[in-house]
C-alpha cells in the first residue's frame, strides 16, 4: 500500500499539473475473497449512465466489518480498472460523523425517495469511484483485501475531518504503505442538507443484513447515526479544536506525498478566504514563497469551456517530493459533490490518475 496522495476539503489529493504525475502502478492480484459480498440491487448500476457496467451479476462492492474489530467499511473497486487503479479512502469531519455519509456524495449510489413514502438506493453518475477504489471507512483493509496492498493509495476527508487527516496520513506514510497523496474537504453551512433517508435506511435492518452489520434481518437492527454527538463532544472538550494540523503538509509533502486542497466558494464554516491565507502560510514549508507568487488559472472539465473555477499546483523537485495544489470550485460549498458533482468527480479523477488538471489555463 503506498499512499500517494491526500486529499482534503480543509485540505486536498494527488493534484497534478501538466509536469506532475504519479509513479507507475504495480499490477495487482484479482480480488479472491470478501468479508461480505453486497447484493447488486442494494448498490444498484445503472446501464444508462455513462460509466455503467452493463453485466450486474458482475458488480462489485463489499462489506463487513474487519477481522478482530468493530471497524466497519464499504468497499467499491474501481469501475475501470481495479487492478491498478488508486484506492481512495473515504473519512468524514464533525467529528464524529460516519464515513457512511459520504455515499451521499462520493459513492456510486446514493439514498433518495422511492414515490412511495418509502427510500431506495439510486445510482451515481459521477461516483468517484468510476476511475478509483473507493473505500468508506476510518482505517485501513489491507490485511482483508492484500490484493490492493500495492497500489497507489490515497486519503480523502471532509469538513473536520481535513484536520485529522494530514495526521492520519502522517502516520500511515511513516509505515510501509504506498500513500500517495492527501486530500482535504470544505464545509457550508450546518445542515444544507436532508439525511432523514439516509438515516432510516441505513437502520433498516434488511439492509443491515445485506451489508453484514447483521447476520439476518429478522435480528433487531443497530442504531446507526450519521452524526454522533457523544464522540463530538469528546473531541471538543478534549481542546482537539486547538490542534494545529497545518504542520503535515510540509511533512507530507517532504515524504513524497502530494497534497490537494480543494475548496467550494460558497462553503460558509470554512471559507475560501480563510483556508487562501492557510494556503500562503504553510509552516515551514521551504517553498511557500514560489507558491505564492504563482497565480490562480482558471480550470474547466473535459469538453466544457465555462470554468469550473481556479487552481494552482506546483510540482514536487523531485520524484522524493509531492506535489502541491490549491483548488477552487465556483459554486459548491460544504459538500461538493452534491453542489458540483460532475466537475467534483472529474477533478477526482484527474488527480487520482495523476493527469493534467485542466483543459484550459
Amino acid at each position: 500500500m503506498r499512499l500517494t496522495t491526500v486529499i482534503t476539503s480543509l485540505l486536498a489529493l494527488l493534484c497534478s499539473s501538466s509536469a506532475a504525475r504519479v509513479q507507475p502502478q504495480t499490477p495487482l492480484r484479482a480480488l479472491s475473497r470478501a468479508p461480505k459480498v453486497v447484493s447488486p440491487t442494494l448498490c444498484p448500476d445503472d446501464t444508462t449512465v455513462s460509466h455503467a457496467v452493463e453485466d450486474l451479476a458482475n458488480i462489485q462492492q463489499y462489506s463487513g466489518y474487519l477481522p478482530g474489530s468493530s471497524i466497519f467499511f464499504w468497499f467499491f473497486p474501481s469501475r475501470s480498472h481495479p487492478e491498478t487503479d488508486p484506492v481512495g479512502i473515504w473519512s468524514n469531519g464533525g467529528p464524529g460523523s460516519s464515513a457512511l455519509t459520504g455515499m451521499q456524495y462520493a459513492g456510486p449510489c446514493y439514498v433518495e425517495k422511492d414515490g412511495h413514502g418509502g427510500w431506495e438506493m439510486r445510482t451515481r453518475e459521477w461516483s468517484f469511484n468510476n476511475n478509483a477504489s473507493i473505500l468508506m471507512i476510518d482505517n485501513t483493509f489491507v490485511k482483508t483485501f492484500p490484493e490492493y496492498a500495492s497500489n497507489p493509495w490515497a486519503v480523502n476527508s471532509l469538513s473536520y475531518g481535513g484536520a485529522a487527516a494530514g495526521q492520519y496520513a502522517s502516520t500511515v506514510a511513516s509505515l510501509p504503505y504506498a500513500l500517495t497523496g492527501l486530500n482535504i474537504y470544505d464545509y457550508r453551512t450546518a445542515e444544507p442538507y436532508d439525511e432523514t433517508g439516509v438515516i432510516a435506511y441505513y437502520n433498516n435492518a434488511t439492509v443491515q443484513a445485506e451489508l453484514g452489520v447483521i447476520h439476518k434481518p429478522s435480528d433487531a437492527s443497530k442504531l446507526w447515526e450519521a452524526h454522533s454527538a457523544r464522540i463530538w463532544h469528546a473531541y471538543v472538550f478534549s481542546g482537539d479544536w486547538d490542534v494545529q494540523t497545518d504542520v503535515y503538509f510540509e511533512r507530507l509533502l517532504r515524504s513524497g506525498v502530494s497534497v490537494l486542497k480543494y475548496e467550494g466558494m460558497v462553503d460558509f464554516i470554512c471559507n475560501y478566504l480563510g483556508v487562501r491565507e492557510i494556503m500562503a502560510n504553510l509552516p515551514n514549508y521551504e517553498r511557500q514563497s514560489t507558491f505564492n507568487t504563482l497565480p490562480m488559472l482558471n480550470w474547466t472539465t473535459g469538453g466544457n469551456e465555462t470554468p469550473a473555477g481556479m487552481y494552482k499546483c506546483i510540482a514536487g523537485r523531485d520524484v522524493d517530493e509531492g506535489n502541491l495544489c490549491y483548488v477552487e470550485i465556483e459554486g459548491a460549498g460544504h459538500v461538493l459533490s452534491l453542489d458540483k458533482p460532475k466537475e467534483g468527480s472529474w477533478m477526482m479523477s484527474q488527480w487520482m490518475q495523476g493527469q493534467a488538471l485542466s483543459h484550459a489555463a
